[in-house]
């Protein structure tokens, strides 16, 4: 999950370099919404099922 997840966030990143570089610069505007909302669903949706773990201390 974690590397799927990673991949997204690097295509989300690539896109409006790549939307800048050969369209208009409107072109840009889907990729940054798209981003937002990935980043935006992972913390408000996703983050809670997947608490972190903190290991506890031997004593």
């Amino acid at each position: 999950m974690a590397t799927c997840f990673k991949a997204g966030i690097e295509n989300a990143a690539i896109a409006p370099a790549l939307a800048i570089s050969y369209f208009s610069p409107l072109a840009i505007l889907p990729a940054v919404v798209y981003g937002t909302t990935q980043n935006l669903l992972a913390v408000t949706i996703f983050a809670p099922y997947f608490p972190r773990q903190v290991p506890r201390l031997r004593r």
